[in-house]
């Protein structure tokens, strides 16, 4: 924005009546500022199961017209996994590698903050980022898992009354705003399980056989929620209660008692 400032003077003159005024001119000051535009990727962007390492990559490009100060950024990761570790922060221009004064505060759980003393990108600099996270077992599989990251700065270096500060609590069209330019998100997505059924290879009975059948839901490590496995058995096949087993890799879980819908006697189908 063009700001125009203007100066008149105005007197009595000599003759002792009236006044004069004399225009001094005007000048004109174009007001900038700085603008961080937010870009986020993440590697890889499937599969991805506890256990597994993600690598985040920010860019924060000051495309305004001054330098942004004091740049932070809150990172919200994603469910299911935890901040690991900050592997590089670089400032393109000038060239400067801010790793060692950058301070990470993964203090509020769920969120990581990244901030420094040097912070401060010049107008058509770049500040990169890259960090890791783990998967953990809490992580919700078949499923989309987004981490957004938000920047914030300042228009004046150091503690300024009149300064500026670009922190969402204004909304600026362009500039600072949620969404805005200064935030921006990946996503991973995490694998469906997969369930398998067969009876051993059983393929002829006769009238009083048992069969055994067996269910398997298998997939990458973490976690499916609220699973309920539903079996129906055709008429003519009684089930017996109390034969099942469940095991969790091997081991026997502990598992709620078994819903069997009646009548249980081969004369209808039967639910488990």
């Amino acid at each position: 924005t063009v700001r125009t400032n203007s100066a008149i003077l105005r007197y009595t003159p000599g003759t002792g009546s009236g006044t004069s005024d004399q225009p001094g001119g005007s000048q004109n000051i174009t007001i900038i500022e700085p603008v961080i535009t937010t870009t986020k990727t993440v590697v890889p962007t499937s599969g991805v199961a506890a256990g597994d390492v993600v690598t985040y990559t920010v860019e924060f490009e000051n495309t305004g017209s001054s330098t942004a100060y004091e740049v932070s950024a809150l990172d919200a990761l994603a469910q299911g996994v935890t901040f690991t570790s900050l592997t590089s922060c670089l400032l393109d221009a000038p060239a400067t590698d801010l790793t060692p004064a950058t301070t990470v505060d993964t203090g509020t759980p769920g969120q990581v903050t990244f901030s420094g003393a040097t912070w401060d990108i010049p107008a058509t600099s770049t500040v990169t980022c890259i960090y890791t996270a783990t998967a953990q077992n809490s992580l919700y599989m078949d499923g989309s898992h987004i981490n957004t990251i938000d920047a914030d700065w300042t228009s004046l270096n150091g503690v300024q009354p009149n300064e500026r500060n670009y922190d969402d609590s204004v909304s600026r069209t362009g500039v600072d705003e949620t969404p805005g330019l200064d935030d921006d998100d990946a996503t991973f997505t995490s694998d469906a399980p997969t369930f398998v059924k067969d009876d051993s290879g059983v393929t002829q009975v006769v009238i009083g056989d048992t069969i055994t059948f067996h269910l398997t839901v298998g997939g990458e490590a973490g976690t499916y929620r609220d699973v309920l496995i539903t079996d129906v058995l055709p008429a003519g096949l009684i089930y017996n209660v109390g034969s099942s087993q469940v095991t969790l890799n091997g081991s026997t879980a502990v598992r709620a008692p078994d819903s069997v819908s009646a009548p249980n006697d081969g004369s209808a189908a039967v639910t488990l």
